[in-house]
């Protein structure tokens, strides 16, 4: 979509190919609107640098269909809206921003596939019910209610604005060397760590051994329960 602006309507989902990508490019007339209820409207992939804005919190789209992966590094605009992630593929948030109300923000439903979050966005709230986040971004609010969170890029760290885990949920910890972000991953959280019940499935890369005694705070926050 190149200087042109593009409203997809409240028709119910199937307006466009479920494995179409759009491709945004950065220009104050390029935007592409999604007003179809919740996220009946699945689309391949939202790729590049333009901008996504929504009618409000009770509108949204679905990206990853039919396995899709790709990077987006534009801007989410305007009032609140849902995105949900679907299909194993990936969407990389490289450089995002939202510039809007930091009160109504987007909100990112991860599903299936990967997301990484490599954008500092600490407005916008992520659930994971059954996907994959990694990243060394921002986020808002994150709630883990099934699946998995593994902090960085191979080594590193995320910070978001609380963490809420549920049982059974996967933690993914990598170490490399007893320097945090750069040899280990940690979840910075600038808010609450409700680990619940308890995470069921911790899972450790080990990639070095280091002196007996050496301590990792995988995850920090203001109170951790």
């Amino acid at each position: 979509i190149n200087n042109s602006f593009v409203s997809i309507s409240d028709a119910g989902g199937n307006q466009i190919a479920d494995d179409d990508l759009i491709t945004l490019t950065n220009s104050c007339a390029n935007k592409a609107t999604f007003e179809p209820d919740a996220q009946l409207e699945i689309v391949g992939m939202i790729v590049g640098d333009g901008h996504i804005e929504s009618d409000g919190p009770s509108y949204g789209i679905s990206v990853g269909g039919a396995n899709m992966s790709g990077t987006f590094t534009g801007s989410f605009d305007d009032e609140s809206g849902v995105i949900s992630k679907v299909g194993s593929g990936t969407w990389t948030l490289s450089g995002a921003t939202y510039p809007g109300d930091p009160a109504t923000p987007f909100e990112i439903y991860l599903e299936n596939g990967k997301i990484i979050w490599n954008s500092t966005l600490p407005a916008m709230p992520i659930e994971i019910d059954g996907g994959t986040l990694n990243g060394t971004g921002s986020t808002g609010d994150v709630l883990g209610t099934s699946g998995r969170l593994n902090a960085g890029n191979s080594p590193g760290c995320l910070t978001v604005a609380s963490l809420t885990l549920a049982s059974g949920f996967n933690f993914d910890q990598e170490i490399e060397s007893s320097s945090a972000c750069s040899g280990y991953d940690k979840v910075i959280s600038t808010g609450a760590v409700d680990l619940g019940s308890g995470v069921a499935n911790f899972s450790l890369t080990l990639n070095a051994i280091n002196s007996v005694g050496t301590v990792y705070t995988v995850i920090e926050g203001t109170s951790v329960t």
